[in-house]
């Protein structure tokens, strides 16, 4: 299997885990049989219109699931590039279904049946093809007469009215949904490719399209005598390292730096990362990248004490953060428990209200960012003008946001912390948020839609059950999601001050205490974390001179923003950055801690099982807290 394929298949892991089948019961009342066969029937056909949101209604799954979420990325058609696209719809519309009805069992409470899918043999028909492009590789397909049957088990739980699936996460999904990642040929797919979210034409190189997704990757800059080893789980760090050798070719001349990159999504990195700095020797990193959702565990928490201080690397800290205006909240996430400032970002993911020009004339009588930021209370750290304002919205048709997701972020990032003393915090104003998902669902404020998921999508462009005035999130969010997914809406946006200030996301650089390199290991660091003139990464990173992504972006310094043009197509001309150096002054970094990924997955399905009508704790409070309890202690041990 190669390395494109592989990557994919691992990015959704998850979702296509193999489990134990459940025994049932040999003997059923007909009746029951025939509800089976009669449900698996409406699953089957859902299942081969590929619609996740219609999938996940029909089984036991949470909208907030890990399954529901990555079998919508796996589903998700924008994350693949147009011949691809044009492969799996090809393949999608040659399969068909039988229910085997003389394979049911089942009792009151559980049943099981198997279905056939049908479909074309594609390995066979684009191995016999000779295809040289996306349209011998389609010829293919219609032209073969090969079939192959995958046999799927469907496992049914009662609930209530309805028999819903139960084992979406099966490994028969595995080989059902195989053809979307499916290597076709690198030169064939690469026409383009979806990297960072923006696709990029002419690429010949199949080298480069599989390492795209290649599990364990190595690029080397420079031919110097000196190693500065720097581990990451991108490309970014070492595009820009490669960036400063371009620029600064005396570095190359004297140093050689070998990037290692390990995915986050094989949920390797971490572990390979620890044991690096655990080990030391010669292939330890003197650089490493670690991202918001652990960066804590390694500027504060167990691994705090690898990480050199700044200052300790020869950087005037102190003076190059006020001279670059750094963001806060990148400040206090980089600062160990002595004080000293360990890690600093590149960007900045301070997070604003982005809103629709349309929605907002139409509802409220202006689409001014100053107006709409003081109608939704922006900067008052309340929900209340916000709750207000979607009162207005619902009565005029529209919903406010697409789903609960839209403000947990903001709903995370603006209170206290999961973890105080040791204990999971009780007193968190986190659990609020059980209150406004029930308000937001009851009072039809948002279209119930999970984030992550085509239909979360399919809002931005205006095609969901109602329009959708806001999301909330930081730049990246705007730029490299709402864009690519916005469709006719496109120019139709604007960004505003949100009610409460937060963060989401973002990357952290540190250098190793013990590196051999302190020097050429500063350089790296100040270049991209705080030089804020004209030759900094970061204004090349702001003024879309670094990728050319057509966009602007917003940097961890003030300074750069400032001097630089923030004005976006997107968002009908408007100049960004001065709303986003706010939303970073208002965002606070003293409340993350290395768990909070876990914890905040294991509170969003306790929610979820408090407001769906088919959850486990629908409308009892006590009891989805006590289960959150339980399962935090169960998993994290706190």
């Amino acid at each position: 299997m190669n390395g494109s394929r592989k990557g994919l298949r691992r990015l959704v892991a998850g979702v296509l885990a193999a489990v134990t089948a459940l025994s049932f019961a040999s003997c059923a009342l007909f009746g029951t049989s025939k509800e089976i066969v009669d449900a698996a029937d409406n699953f089957a056909a859902t299942v081969i219109k590929g619609n996740t949101k219609e999938i996940i209604k029909l089984t036991t799954e949470k909208k907030s699931s890990n399954a529901a979420a990555e079998l919508g990325a796996l589903l998700n058609k924008n994350n693949y590039s147009s011949n691809q696209k044009e492969f799996i719809d090809a393949v999608a519309d040659t399969m068909t279904y039988e229910v085997k009805s003389d394979t049911v069992k089942s009792d009151t409470e559980r049943g099981s049946v198997d279905v056939v899918f049908t479909m074309v043999d594609y390995e066979k028909a684009i191995k016999d093809g000779d295809c040289e492009d996306i349209d011998d590789v389609i010829d293919a397909l219609k032209d073969c007469e090969d079939t192959m049957d995958i046999t799927v088990g469907l496992e049914f739980k009662n609930k209530g009215d309805k028999w819903l699936v139960d084992n979406i996460d099966d490994k028969d999904f595995e080989d059902l949904f195989e053809f979307y990642t499916y290597d076709i040929g690198a030169e064939i797919i690469s026409d383009s490719v979806d990297v960072y979210g923006y696709e990029y034409d002419d690429i010949d190189d199949t080298d480069y399209f599989e390492s795209l997704y290649k599990d364990y990757q190595t690029q080397t800059y420079g031919y110097g005598p000196e190693t500065i080893n720097l581990w990451s789980f991108t490309n970014e760090v070492p595009d820009m390292v490669a960036k400063y050798i371009e620029l600064n070719p005396d570095f190359g001349n004297e140093y050689t730096v070998v990037c290692k990159i390990i995915p986050t999504t094989t949920d390797e990195y971490q572990p390979a990362l620890e044991d690096a700095l655990i080990n030391g020797g010669s292939d330890a990193p003197d650089i490493y990248a670690v991202e918001a959702g652990f960066a804590t565990k390694f500027t504060q928490g167990e691994f705090s004490g690898y990480a050199a201080p700044y200052e300790d690397l020869g950087i005037d800290i102190d003076a190059a953060i006020e001279e670059a205006d750094i963001a806060q909240y990148t400040i206090d996430v980089g600062t160990n428990s002595s004080g000293d400032i360990v890690a600093l970002a590149y960007q900045s993911t301070g997070g604003a209200m982005i809103y629709r020009r349309s929605i907002a004339k139409e509802v409220f009588g202006t689409d001014d960012p100053e107006e709409i930021s003081e109608i939704v209370g922006g900067g008052s750290g309340s929900w209340d003008a916000f709750w207000d304002a979607a009162a207005v919205c619902a009565d005029n048709g529209v919903a406010m946001v697409s789903g609960d997701g839209d403000i947990w972020k903001a709903v995370e990032g603006s209170t206290d912390s999961w973890i105080k003393n040791g204990s999971l915090n009780m007193d968190s104003g986190r659990f609020d948020f059980f209150d406004m998902s029930y308000e937001l669902t009851a009072n039809g404020w948002s279209n119930g839609t999970q984030d992550w998921t085509e239909a979360w999508y399919a809002d931005m462009a205006g095609n969901g059950e109602r329009p959708v005035f806001c999301y909330l999130g930081p730049a990246w969010l705007l730029n490299y999601v709402l864009a690519l997914n916005c469709g006719d809406t496109y120019g139709d946006w604007a960004v505003c001050t949100p009610p409460v200030g937060f963060c989401w996301g973002g990357t952290w650089l540190l250098a190793n205490a013990d590196t051999d390199q302190p020097e050429g290991v500063a350089e790296l660091l100040y270049w991209i974390t705080l030089d804020c003139t004209e030759d900094g990464l970061q204004y090349l990173w702001a003024n879309n001179l670094f990728y050319d992504y057509g966009c602007s972006d917003t940097v961890a310094s003030a300074a750069v923003m400032a001097m630089s043009d923030g004005t976006s197509d997107l968002l009908g001309g408007q100049n960004m950055f001065g709303v986003y150096i706010e939303a970073n002054e208002y965002a606070t970094g003293d409340n993350m801690t290395e768990y909070d990924t876990q914890i905040s997955s294991l509170f969003r399905s306790a929610v979820d099982n408090y407001v769906d009508p088919y959850g486990d704790y629908y409308g009892d409070l006590d009891a989805a807290i006590a289960a959150f309890e339980s399962d935090v202690e169960y998993n994290i041990g706190i």
